[in-house]
């Protein structure tokens, strides 16, 4: 159900009665729900509190957002889509959350009980500072820290903010999830950054089986010093990462630490193996001298 449709539900004399019928009859076997209407209508659309559960329902995603400037965000989420999510509560075993308003998510997830077929968790999110408030995230982390085997992490930086807030300093991120196997985050990557991101990542090394990172970039000897927290004993079978500019140091990195790996995914800024600005001084002859018989390499796009 797309942001298009919240014109014409509007429209209609009486919502609910018009969009009853259909979660009747899909309340046993609708399975995913993917929402991206505006937060006006989100009443109007959910089947009413109450009457109606979806009692299969296992992957649900939201896109929050609203259609006047004018509304206020948090009274929406804590009255009509926390008692919604908190409902099926016992049988969604995915959840995401898009939040495009530059607004406070914690009320909502300080509110959602606990889920207990919950293992994949995905929130993308603005950050207008420092001191944004993240205590929902600590708490619902904490409060699904070892079913969790999937967690994706988006946060944006609002138009106009020139260098975004060390996110993984915040205490949500100190938050241990022993069973977690896919990690993919997207940071935009600041001087002072790099430190929590490595230390955030390598957490994980003893069980992650796939990494992405989404970012501005990063720089080959950083790429080297992540994949080096890794190890030979590591896991890790898929690696996905941005890449400033190609480096054959890096390959041989990845033949050295990761000889298990199956998929590697690596996107570069600058397609030129030498960068101008000194970055590195990677000789590109060093390829042909680096032996890649010990890699089970599966997939390299």
């Amino acid at each position: 159900m797309s942001g298009e449709d919240h014109v014409l539900i509007k429209q209609l004399e009486s919502p609910s009665s018009f969009l009853t019928p259909g979660w009747l009859a899909f309340s046993a076997t609708l399975r995913v729900l993917d929402l991206k209407i505006p937060l006006e209508v989100m009443e109007d659309v959910l089947p009413p509190f109450g009457k109606t559960v979806l009692t299969n329902l296992e992957n649900l995603s939201m896109r929050i957002v609203i259609a006047s400037l004018s509304t206020s965000v948090s009274p929406i989420l804590v009255n009509t889509v926390l008692p919604f999510i908190n409902a099926h509560r016992l049988s969604i075993i995915s959840l995401s959350f898009d939040m495009l308003e530059n607004d406070n998510i914690s009320p909502l997830l300080a509110g959602i009980k606990h889920m207990s077929r919950l293992s994949s968790f995905s929130l993308k999110q603005p950050y207008q500072n420092q001191d944004c408030d993240s205590s929902g995230l600590y708490h619902f982390l904490s409060e699904h820290r070892r079913q969790l085997t999937s967690f994706t992490f988006c946060p944006m930086t609002p138009f106009g903010t020139n260098t975004p807030p060390i996110i993984l300093s915040a205490l949500a991120f100190r938050v241990p999830l022993p069973a977690l196997q896919k990690l993919s985050i997207s940071l935009c990557l600041y001087p002072g950054h790099w430190a929590y991101t490595r230390f955030y990542i390598g957490q994980f090394k003893s069980t992650l089986v796939s990494l992405k990172t989404s970012n501005q970039g990063f720089h080959p000897h950083e790429v080297a010093a992540l994949i080096e927290v890794f190890g030979q004993s590591s896991p890790l079978r898929e690696l996905d990462m941005l890449v400033i500019i190609f480096a054959p140091s890096l390959l041989a990195c990845v033949a050295q630490n990761l000889p298990e790996l199956n998929t590697l995914k690596l996107k570069f800024i600058d397609e030129r193996v030498v960068n101008p600005a000194g970055y590195h001084n990677d000789d590109p002859t060093q390829l042909s001298r680096v032996s890649f018989l010990a890699l089970v390499l599966r997939f390299l796009p």
